[in-house]
């Protein structure tokens, strides 16, 4: 799995790139920023994306599943750091599912493009179907910011999550370790997700 999150990284900066020659041209004629110093925002998010490698493994009729999920995020003084929290919720069909509360990081590149790149990072709780309880996860990802007006974006974002799932936690799934992919570190994975943010 993590050679796929590399791949998906690689298209996000390709795409990127792609965008270079256009944003030299719209920097130059677009208004200047607001100053987020003196503008603090909240924005709001919504989205969702397809998501592979489902907790546990065989426990779940297929590997590709659908995400979605709710944030809110803050723009801070610094204008190139960012904080989300999120809600997200991903399901493989059947009872395989994988509720997430999160807080992240974003970094923004410092380059005025048309279209900024960033990288993400934090963690959270995170509880998989009938363990009955939240444990301890993380998530790392990288995304591409569209603006589209001063207070909406579209985002492409590519995101790795690792969550705990005890032994304890197993067993409350009724499942035993030998039928299923078990590490007590499992990690699922979101290749691409589309975000509205206004």
């Amino acid at each position: 799995m993590p050679h796929r999150f590399a791949v998906a990284v690689v298209a996000i900066a390709l795409l990127a790139a792609s965008l270079l020659p256009a944003s030299a041209t719209l920097a130059a004629q677009a208004p200047p920023r607001v100053d987020s110093s003196v503008a603090p925002r909240v924005a709001f998010n919504v989205g969702g994306g397809f998501t592979e490698n489902p907790p546990l493994g065989r426990y779940s009729g297929s590997s590709v599943g659908y995400t979605a999920a709710v944030a809110l995020e803050t723009r801070l003084p610094l204008s190139w750091l960012r904080l989300r929290g999120e809600a997200a919720f991903s399901s493989w069909g059947g009872d395989t599912h994988l509720t997430a509360f999160t807080a992240s990081a974003l970094g923004l590149s410092p380059f005025r493009w048309r279209a900024t790149p960033y990288l993400l990072g934090g963690g959270g709780m995170y509880a998989v179907s009938r363990t009955g309880s939240f444990e301890r996860g993380w998530t790392v990802g990288a995304g591409l910011r569209v603006p589209l007006g001063a207070n909406r974006a579209i985002l492409l974002e590519s995101r790795t999550h690792g969550y705990f799932v005890g032994a304890g936690a197993l067993r409350r799934t009724g499942l035993a370790i030998d039928d299923v992919h078990y590490n007590p570190w499992q990690y699922s994975f979101t290749p691409f997700s589309v975000i509205v943010q206004f």
